[in-house]
């Protein structure tokens, strides 16, 4: 008799222990969802807010730094919460701006994108709006030393992007190899030199290197897709040699104040793109608007 208790003991025993199991495997199939929300990209630099009035969508909006340090101003659009599920990793567009410009925000292409499901990144480059630009109170400070416009340089503006989407990957964001790229003019031509390095990063001495986030995951552009960008940016701001007065373009930098007047010389550095993206085509005349070719 008491063997047979002891043994109906170790099953009231096991079956307490099976339930136990079956409350934790239940917790930690429930916990992603309870974990789903976001409430900041980039550490806590970028706080998350849903947007009721655009379908729910989140924007993730403010400062944070780049590779050197460097201040920049970004936006993060999040797809909307998942009422089940893991909250990302998600699909990413870059989308950049045009010259003079700075980060975009939620429009309805942005929403669009985002509510089928991608993440949407928009920075303003170094130089330009609140990114160390004339107008940014932190324009003197240490953290925009660097923080002139270098125009278009794959080692500073262009690494600026990878630097910050391969955080969002490492994050638990984003895609390492799903990531697009696209904007118009000056914005164009970011997303031509993303895709033109595609796996690959340039170093400040200007060697290639394997494009990974700072947590060793490899990168890759998946796509990209160029609205009306400049196919030689240095002719195009220098056509003879020498800055034009007559450049919309400048017109343009001088209005906005950009923080590029010591980049000027820069544009030789442009040579680290491939010959096949540098042919020279004639200025636009006053009434075709630039990157309209």
């Amino acid at each position: 008799m008491e063997r047979r208790t002891n043994i109906h003991g170790g099953h009231k025993h096991r079956r307490r222990i099976s339930a136990a199991i079956a409350i934790a495997a239940a917790t930690t199939i429930i916990a992603p969802s309870a974990q789903a929300a976001v409430p900041s990209v980039f550490g806590d630099d970028l706080p998350c807010a849903t947007q009721s009035s655009a379908g729910n969508v989140r924007l993730c909006s403010g400062a944070t730094h780049s590779f050197d340090g460097t201040k920049i101003d970004a936006n993060v659009i999040l797809p909307p919460e998942p009422t089940t599920g893991a909250d990302g990793p998600y699909p990413t567009i870059g989308f950049f701006h045009g010259w003079g410009g700075s980060k975009i925000g939620l429009n309805a292409r942005t929403q669009a994108w985002a509510s089928r499901g991608y993440v949407v990144l928009s920075m303003s480059d170094r130089g330009w709006g609140s990114s160390c630009g004339a107008q940014d109170p932190d324009r003197l400070s240490a953290r925009c030393s660097e923080g002139y416009n270098h125009l278009m340089d794959d080692r500073y503006e262009v690494r600026d992007a990878q630097f910050l989407i391969s955080v969002l990957v490492d994050e638990g964001i984003s895609q390492p190899k799903k990531v697009g790229a696209t904007g118009g003019s000056y914005g164009g031509g970011m997303s031509m030199a993303l895709a033109a390095l595609r796996d690959r990063v340039m170093l400040p001495d200007g060697r290639l290197a394997p494009w990974r986030s700072p947590g060793g995951k490899d990168m890759r552009i998946a796509a990209a897709a160029p609205e009306i960008p400049w196919t030689d940016l240095a002719y195009s701001l220098m056509p003879t040699g020498a800055p034009s007065t007559t450049s919309p373009m400048l017109r343009t930098a001088s209005a906005s104040g950009s923080r590029s007047s010591r980049s000027w010389l820069a544009c030789t550095e442009l040579d680290s793109y491939p010959a096949t993206t540098r042919h020279r085509e004639p200025t636009p005349t006053p009434t075709s608007p630039p990157g309209s070719r």
